[in-house]
């Protein structure tokens, strides 16, 4: 059998992007989400009627905003807050984070996330932090279902990504391969394939269905970000969030998912 998770990240991060994603998993395609709990929509995503039909696994953010933990002597800048997303993938490639703050943190998130009422399915991370081995380090006996995304692209959707993403996508390739002896060795599993990882700003009905194409036996995992823009939401919110969102409610994205013969899963499949 042929399955496949179409994962929204951010979820969480504004009331607007709320809006989006859980109009594209009950109108589209989306199956599964991931949940920003350190951010301004938190609270207005768990507060909604919808938010009990979408499984939904932990958007761990250790980069942007504060934390939910803390203080912290290695993971936050002077003032308490997150360094921002180009300065902590720099001191975590140069190992300056201590994997028992990542911990202490991931737990805290953890707990906020199960007190508001969702059991998180899944772990992922902001950014695709989560794949540094030294942030992973802190992060295989966190208390969730064992189930991590790893983000070795399809080489047909990196060439679909286009040249300028390149050292972005290599980038994860270098990081999952790793940190996937350490996910491994702790019992931890990942779908067989990931796919879209490089298509942010590129989604749309056509490069959706050429994804399709390169789905093979077992599980694989799309990766969108759908929404609607919000004003002074960056980074999250642009333009580029409404585009993917038209796209997943397409008819022609349901169609040829049931054309290909797959099957529509979650997370909890893994």
């Amino acid at each position: 059998m042929r399955r496949l998770i179409i994962n929204a990240d951010d979820l969480g991060a504004d009331p607007a992007r709320n809006r989006g994603i859980f109009e594209a998993a009950q109108r589209g395609v989306v199956t599964d989400g991931s949940l920003l709990v350190n951010a301004q929509g938190f609270e207005d995503a768990v507060k909604d009627k919808r938010m009990k039909d979408l499984p939904c696994g932990l958007h761990l953010n250790i980069s942007e905003g504060k934390p939910i933990g803390g203080p912290y002597k290695t993971l936050t800048a002077a003032n308490g807050d997150f360094f921002g997303k180009d300065e902590t993938w720099r001191l975590a490639l140069c190992g300056m984070f201590d994997p028992a703050e990542i911990r202490i943190e991931a737990e805290a998130q953890v707990s906020l996330m199960r007190r508001a009422g969702v059991d998180p399915t899944h772990l992922d991370g902001h950014q695709h932090l989560h794949l540094v081995p030294r942030v992973a380090a802190g992060l295989l006996a966190l208390s969730v279902p064992r189930r991590v995304r790893l983000v070795f692209e399809h080489p047909d959707g990196t060439i679909m990504a286009g040249p300028d993403k390149a050292a972005y996508l290599n980038r994860f390739r270098e990081m999952s391969a790793a940190s996937r002896p350490l996910w491994e060795a702790a019992g931890w599993r990942w779908p067989e394939r990931h796919l879209g990882a490089g298509l942010i700003g590129a989604v749309h009905p056509g490069t959706l269905l050429r994804l399709l194409d390169l789905v093979g036996d077992g599980i694989s995992e799309v990766l969108v970000h759908p929404g609607y823009p919000q004003a002074g939401s960056l980074p999250f919110s642009t333009s580029e969030r409404e585009i993917e969102l038209e796209a997943l409610l397409d008819p022609r994205i349901r169609e040829g998912i049931g054309a290909r013969g797959l099957t529509l899963s979650n997370w909890s499949a893994v």
